[in-house]
């Protein structure tokens, strides 16, 4: 047996690690980069290393001979010694590997198995739906269901299959080589799915979902760094056009008659693109009046500003357009008899010195929680509030990713203290 590799690239020492995965005989890690690392005895079979296209990675397992990812986007990545996963493992929120066979979450509670089934532990049972959570033994398998029940199936020797009659308001499982678990509550409402951090562009839908406990009843409520979202009140929350307005901390505050609970955070990234000119068929046009031509990318950081020269020395601005998100169209009616005319695009950033204002809003505190207002951001880098009490010992509150704003936080009260104090910072 070939010894394994333990080598760990350099760049890759520094990343923090945010979840483990243990398969037979080797491991893995997910690195806060979105990176998978591998170590373990690799034998012929190919489960080390990671494939390439293991990128921006949310979830792992491994199994025996195998390793599963899911990415942001739903995308699911497998490798080693399992089949292909079926082409509607799509939109996945959740894996799980077993000895030779694996299951797949979706968003909408359908829960998808492959691989071997000598105890049909990859045959999905009909009454086996709603799933919120799922767990993979050596030759069983486990779903947890939106109302708190536990259902298995496959291997059934040591009763491994069989759920005790005790298994209900179930919040958690987990299924090993001849045994299972369950972590059992008081029949209080909790967000069903695991949430996922997620990253998009500008422009691009995304969406946040904690769950659909269809055999529950439950209510919602979204909130966005703290501050309750109009309108957000069901399972999931649909973004159809994200803007820099949408970068923040998401939370789900799930209610029942038994109380409420507060979902772990999910942050949502909003990115910019690049602007380019557009080179397809209608992008640039010669007319009489003059050179039509569209810049694309355009993300609402600043004012469009486009440049034109003759000898790509010497740049003049010919066009200044207000901040806009999308496309550019505009003409250059000066052409003349020039042999050749040159042209790009800058977006610059129209951002002011950061200011933090308290916020006008419902939301404020009833319970005393203050609501911060945040404007002057140029999208360059993650916004950090610090919050002090003498005006020296200065603190990180909360940190959100790359806006320009405006952008709004609900502080908690603060505790003891006869006075506090705010500032921000940018990093460009």
């Amino acid at each position: 047996m070939p010894k394994a590799s333990r080598k760990t690239p350099a760049s890759r020492k520094t990343q923090p690690v945010v979840a483990m995965a243990a398969g037979e005989s080797h491991s893995l890690a997910l690195l806060l980069d979105g990176t998978v690392a591998a170590w373990g005895s690799n034998y012929s079979l190919g489960w080390l290393p990671v494939p390439a296209s293991a990128t921006n990675v949310v979830a792992i397992a491994a199994g025996d001979g195998f390793s599963l990812a899911v990415k942001s986007d739903g995308a699911l990545v497998c490798w080693g010694a399992l089949p292909p996963a079926p082409d509607d493992a799509t939109n996945v929120v959740a894996v799980a590997a077993g000895g030779k066979h694996a299951l797949a979450l979706r968003a909408d509670g359908l829960l998808l198995a492959w691989g071997g089934n000598y105890f049909g532990q990859a045959s999905v049972p009909d009454f086996v739906t709603n799933a919120v959570a799922i767990a993979a033994g050596g030759d069983n398998s486990l779903a947890l269901l939106a109302n708190g029940r536990v259902v298995g199936w496959g291997a059934d020797y040591y009763g491994r299959s069989s759920t005790p009659p005790s298994a209900t308001n179930v919040l958690a499982i987990s299924a090993g080589a001849g045994h299972n678990l369950a972590l059992a509550g008081n029949g209080t409402q909790r967000p069903m799915l695991q949430p996922f951090n997620q990253s998009v562009t500008v422009g691009q839908s995304v969406l946040l979902n904690a769950g659909s406990p269809m055999g529950s009843v439950a209510s919602y409520q979204w909130q966005l760094n703290g501050i309750d979202l109009a309108g957000a009140t069901s399972a999931a929350i649909a973004i159809p056009f994200a803007t820099w307005t949408n970068a923040g901390l998401y939370r789900v505050v799930v209610s029942n008659a038994f109380g409420s609970a507060t979902g772990p955070p999910i942050t949502l990234t909003v990115r910019r693109t690049p602007l380019y000119f557009d080179t397809s068929a209608g992008g640039i046009l010669v007319s009489n009046d003059g050179t039509h031509l569209r810049v694309l990318g355009a993300s609402g950081v600043g004012p469009v500003i486009i440049l034109a020269s003759s000898d790509m020395q010497a740049w003049e601005p010919i066009l200044t357009n207000p901040p806009v998100i999308g496309a550019v169209e505009f003409i250059d009616p000066e052409v003349g008899d020039q042999a050749a005319k040159f042209y790009r695009a800058l977006e610059g950033a129209e951002a002011g010195p950061l200011r933090i204002d308290i916020a006008t809003t419902l939301s404020k505190a009833s319970d005393g929680a203050l609501p911060l207002r945040l404007t002057g951001m140029a999208a360059n880098g993650p916004v950090i509030i610090y919050a002090s009490s003498n005006l020296l010992d200065w603190s990180a509150i909360f940190t959100n990713p790359p806006t320009i704003g405006p952008l709004q936080y609900l502080e908690a009260p603060p505790t003891g203290q006869p006075g506090r104090f705010y500032r921000a910072s940018e990093y460009r």
